[in-house]
Order: C-alpha cells, then sequence, then structure tokens
C-alpha cells in the first residue's frame, strides 16, 4: 500500500494489468497471485493497494470511530 495520510478527493479503480506492472510494485517476497492492485488518487495525490478486493463505506464520523466493517472482521478467539 502507498496513500498519503489525508485525501483531497478520492478515486479508486482496479489498474489493469499493464498499468499495474508500470507501478513498479515491491512485495519483496510475496508475490502477486490472486491479488488485485487498485490505483488511488485525488487532487494532489497518487498511490495504490494491492489487495484481494476493495470495499468502502463513507461516513461522517471521527477517525478513532468503530470501523463500519468491524463485525466483517475476522477476530482471534471469536
Amino acid at each position: 500500500m502507498a496513500l498519503p495520510t489525508v485525501f483531497d478527493g478520492l478515486s479508486v479503480a482496479e489498474a489493469a494489468t499493464d498499468d499495474a506492472r508500470d507501478l513498479n510494485i515491491q512485495l519483496g517476497a510475496l508475490r502477486i497471485h490472486n491479488r488485485k492492485v487498485f490505483a488511488i488518487w485525488g487532487a494532489n495525490f497518487s498511490g495504490y493497494v494491492v489487495a484481494g478486493a476493495v470495499f468502502w463505506h463513507e461516513d461522517e464520523g471521527y477517525h478513532f470511530d468503530a470501523s463500519y466493517f468491524e463485525q466483517s472482521l475476522p477476530t482471534a478467539g471469536r
């Protein structure tokens, strides 16, 4: 993942295979197998996320509020 901590606008799109290769993503010993590359950009930044899928939720909450996805995330001991 390569993203700033503050976004001015936000757009997300799955990167085409050639575009993903052009990003020259360094994953160390990991390979991109079964993962997708999502290009992320806004008014003053561009970045990417390597993931199996992407989900988002927009609200008026604060950054320290419980996650909207909290119930869908696996938790140890559950």
